[in-house]
């Protein structure tokens, strides 16, 4: 809006300006309004052609120009105007001249003339308030007119030849006051006023709403921790973090029913109880249903079938208690699958009981009134008939063999094994098989084949190593070979305590 008014005002001052131009130099009283502060013209320039533009700078008066050729041409020829001679330059006031010229007088021919100023001379013309400085340019005078801008977006300036500059004030129109926190800025009176707050809140409880003349609005977090509402009905214990107001998800109220999902949305406005959906398995508290499911948010459930398979019991369901069976007494019980014919008593057939035992440890043996005879396999510890393995165990219906029975006895002249009815057995190694360097087994006994240790080796005979090998009542013949085919019972009993058990050693 200023700017318009601004621009508007530029076009009427240089509109003024030509007329006050025009009659200054003609020696009329400029308009009341003069040029804005920065524009120089010459008074030339400022002629105006009939249309009230800015004239040429020749003018458009043809005798105007006339007139100013031919005072150019006396001061080059000295006429004398006076026509008696001129004594003084006042005596030269005849001369038509332009505001950068002046008449002189030529004292020694007596002659008047025109002359230039000098470049940067102040031009001549009449007294005016709004013309602040005159000077010649190249033989034009430029003129500097003064600045009536009082800088006030609420007034009007302008300039009177006769006191300077004026100013009235603007018409109601907006304009800036400077103050960021005024919402509308109208004129008044010549000045600027503000009027209105602007509003600052931003709808947030967790910011403290100011407003800086400078800066305008500013929305600072408050203090973390601060009591607010968020607006929300699904959250409680709302309060302000970083600025931002904040809630804890409400929890809603367990209403009992397994069959309702209970939550709180906002479309719901607060806590509701919705139906589960799905087929859910739930309890309905009554003992004579069974299979209960959620169906439409109840839980719902089949009668149970009460029924003992017994002839000799009343069969029936009792609200709040369940199945019940009442023995009965007197009547007559058909025989079934599991029991012959009879007459029942206190709840019990007096026909015989058909024996179910199948004689297999890996079954539990049961009778059903229908089918008769039922063998289950169970999975319970067994003997499998071998004392070779250990922790057996029935699967599928038979007893299967568990882990194998150590029998290690760590001894290398041995071989180790077990038999089904006796279990581990250690069995002496071939005399002679080596059991480490320079060693061999004898008897089951890894020995070396030292002379004079006790015991015959492979290697020794009655005749190398007597002391090793006697024959029952005196030494081995030659014929015997090696000394442990014929002196055995001699050797192992010097042995006794490392081959009792062995096999191959007499006892």
């Amino acid at each position: 809006m200023r700017q318009a008014m601004n621009t508007a005002r530029m076009a009427g001052w240089r509109q003024a300006l030509g007329w006050a131009v025009a009659a200054v130099l003609a020696g009329g009283c400029a308009s009341p309004l003069t040029a804005s502060p920065d524009s120089e013209q010459t008074e030339e320039d400022t002629e105006q052609g009939p249309d009230g533009t800015g004239g040429d700078a020749t003018g458009s008066d043809a005798a105007s120009g006339d007139a100013k050729a031919d005072a150019k041409a006396d001061s080059k020829t000295g006429t004398d105007t006076s026509g008696g001679g001129c004594k003084a330059d006042n005596e030269c006031s005849g001369l038509q001249t332009t505001p950068c010229q002046a008449a002189r007088c030529d004292t020694e021919s007596g002659k008047c003339g025109v002359v230039d100023l000098p470049e940067g001379a102040t031009c001549t013309g009449p007294t005016d308030a709004c013309i602040a400085s005159r000077q010649c340019e190249q033989g034009n005078c430029k003129v500097q007119f003064v600045n009536c801008e009082d800088g006030n977006p609420c007034t009007l300036n302008s300039c009177n030849s006769d006191v300077g500059c004026e100013s009235v004030d603007a018409p109601l129109q907006f304009c800036d006051d400077g103050d960021a926190c005024t919402s509308t800025s109208t004129c008044q009176t010549g000045e600027c006023k503000g009027t209105g707050n602007v509003s600052c809140d931003d709808k947030n409880p967790c910011t403290a709403d100011t407003c800086d003349k400078v800066t305008g609005c500013k929305n600072t977090p408050v203090t973390d921790g601060t009591k607010c509402d968020d607006g929300k009905v699904c959250s409680e214990n709302d309060a302000c973090a970083a600025g931002a107001c904040v809630g804890k998800a409400k929890a809603c109220p367990d209403d009992g029913n397994a069959c309702t999902d209970d939550s709180c949305t906002e479309q719901n406005k607060g806590c509701l109880s919705m139906p589960i959906p799905l087929p859910l398995l739930c309890n309905d508290g009554n003992p004579c249903t069974t299979a209960d499911v959620c169906e439409n948010g109840t839980c719902k459930g089949v009668a149970q079938e009460c029924n003992d398979d017994n002839q000799c019991t009343d069969d029936g369901c009792v609200a709040g208690e369940g199945c019940k069976f009442t023995p009965t007494s007197g009547s007559v019980c058909a025989a079934t699958a599991c029991n012959a014919a009879g007459v029942c008593d206190a709840g019990v057939c007096s026909g015989k009981a058909k024996s179910c035992d199948d004689g297999n440890v890996c079954t539990d043996d049961s009778c059903d009134s229908k089918t008769g005879c039922k063998h289950t396999p169970n999975t319970s510890p067994c003997f499998d008939g071998s004392v070779c393995s250990l922790d057996d165990q029935c699967k599928e219906g038979s007893c299967m063999p568990g882990s194998p029975l150590p029998c290690d006895d760590g001894n290398v002249c041995t071989d180790d094994g077990c038999e089904q009815f006796k279990g581990c057995i250690f069995k002496a190694k071939p005399t002679g098989t080596g059991c480490g360097a320079g060693l061999s087994c004898i008897v089951g006994v890894c020995l070396a084949n030292t002379c004079g240790d006790g015991l015959c080796s492979p290697s020794e005979t009655s005749q190398s190593c007597v002391q090793d090998c006697p024959e029952t009542g005196g030494a081995c013949g030659p014929t015997d070979g090696q000394c442990l085919t014929t002196c055995r019972a001699e050797k192992c009993a010097v042995a006794e305590d490392k081959c009792t058990k062995t096999e191959g050693c007499l006892q």
